[in-house]
């Protein structure tokens, strides 16, 4: 009986070990790099998106996979060519090291998307996508 007190003094400070070693781990878990839905669009005409020398994407015509991903407090849409046509996207100014991916800022909605959309409009006869919601989300695309 007299080694019980050493016993509980040990279990209790492995379990207070336990709890902080996990804590840092969590706090590196949030700049991890989290993925969203997926969805896959057509573009009928060549497209940009980004701001012009802050990180634009230009897509070719085709098929693309679509998906948004954050990492820490930034947030990116990733396109990945489907056909074969656009294989060789363009970036202008692209964020480093992320070919097929620009920053988008964030929007809101009152309830999940239904369906996948795509919002352009024709700048200086260019089309440029201003919005994407994807299925699945709760929140709007804003480029």
């Amino acid at each position: 009986m007299r080694n019980k007190p050493i016993w509980l003094s040990l279990f209790a400070a492995m379990i207070c070990a336990v709890f902080f070693a996990a804590a840092p781990a969590k706090a590196a878990d949030d700049d991890a790099m989290k993925i969203g839905k997926k969805a896959e669009i057509s573009l009928s005409e060549e497209a940009r998106l980004g701001e012009v020398g802050m990180g634009e994407l230009v897509l070719p015509a085709g098929r693309y996979r679509v998906q948004h991903q954050t990492e820490g407090a930034d947030h990116f849409v990733y396109f990945e060519a489907l056909s074969r046509n656009n294989l060789y996207y363009r970036t202008t100014g692209a964020v480093a090291g992320r070919p097929g991916e620009v920053r988008c800022r964030l929007e809101p909605l009152l309830q999940k998307v239904e369906h996948t959309a795509i919002h352009t409009i024709k700048e200086g006869g260019n089309l440029r996508i201003t919005r994407i919601e994807i299925a699945g989300e709760n929140v709007a695309h804003l480029f």
